[in-house]
């Protein structure tokens, strides 16, 4: 069952608590990885929510917020971004991240 008390199953994705120790688990891992593999800097804050989808492992679909630095030449400050990560688990606990995308900020007026 996930968070939301639903069976899981094989198929579509569905909601589980973004506040879990496993979700901050694997969504601090996507950001590290993928500083690791783009020569970044970003710094995990925190998930806004998740999905998980059962597969021949788990999928997570993990909209997570990170803070990095932004350098325009002059001015050096820290920027907040919103980002979307899909992290496939296989059977044996290994994680790979397929995805990572920022979200579309939509300004508000």
């Amino acid at each position: 069952m996930n968070y939301y008390g639903q069976k899981l199953r094989y198929g579509g994705f569905v909601p589980v608590d973004p506040s879990s120790p496993k979700i901050q688990e694997i969504a601090s891992w996507a950001i590290s990885k993928y500083n690791n593999e783009h020569g970044r800097s970003m710094k995990y804050l925190k998930a806004i929510k998740a999905e998980q989808q059962l597969n021949a492992g788990v999928i997570y679909r993990i909209d997570l917020e990170a803070s990095y630095r932004h350098d325009n030449g002059s001015v050096i400050s820290v920027k907040l971004g919103k980002y979307q990560v899909l992290v496939y688990q296989d059977f044996n606990k290994q994680l790979n991240l397929h995805d990572f995308k920022p979200l579309l900020q939509f300004a508000t007026q």
